[in-house]
């Protein structure tokens, strides 16, 4: 159980795929199960649309199911990544995002920091704060790290749907509720104008 405690990373070999997923050899008589939803971006209908039998690959430990003895993985996150902080994602909060693709109906992005089904987030185009008609694979090309604003998340797909335009608004928002205040507050003690007039 300490092995394979979950976040931990392995490498390991596919030794089945099935329509629900794929079953990963951690070692000889310890297997996992890497669900399809938690395989790619795109939304595929089989794992072996992605790997194939007796290949290797990098996976993390994303829960242990100590009563049921089960191992679920989640692909390893890419070097480089491997080390970004855990995001919590709620909806109306912030979170930190990269672009993986950006299409005509708007940008797919992974979450920072997550694994999985959870990491995969949606910016429609109308959220992305650009012009209707907006070539979005030139202003958001692949990589590209963005703040955005978590509208709602699908119960069935476990995606989020995300907003730039929304956080944007939020920012605007806190930055003159926080100007307002300085104001309110300097006019306590009377304007330069009020303080010059005193003191002649």
């Amino acid at each position: 159980m300490k092995t394979y405690s979950q976040g931990t990373r392995h490498k390991g070999k596919v030794v089945r795929l099935l329509p629900f997923g794929a079953f990963i050899e951690l070692a000889p008589g310890v297997e996992g199960l890497l669900h399809t939803s938690d395989l790619s971006y795109k939304r595929i209908e089989h794992p072996n649309e992605i790997l194939k039998e007796n290949e290797e690959i990098d996976v993390v430990i994303a829960d242990v199911d100590r009563s049921s003895h089960k191992i679920s993985l989640h692909p390893a996150p890419p070097s480089g990544e491997e080390n970004e902080p855990r995001q919590r994602v709620m909806p109306h909060k912030p979170v930190k995002v990269a672009v993986v693709v950006a299409e005509s109906s708007g940008l797919v992005v992974r979450i920072v920091g997550l694994t999985g089904r959870q990491s995969r987030g949606f910016v429609p185009a109308g959220q992305t704060g650009t012009e209707r008609g907006t070539d979005l694979r030139k202003h958001f090309p692949p990589g590209t790290r963005l703040d955005a604003k978590v509208i709602e998340i699908d119960p069935r797909r476990g995606e989020a749907k995300l907003s730039l335009r929304a956080f944007k608004e939020d920012t605007e928002k806190a930055a003159y509720n926080e100007y307002r205040a300085s104001v309110a507050k300097a006019s306590k003690f009377g304007t330069l104008g009020d303080l010059l007039a005193k003191k002649r």
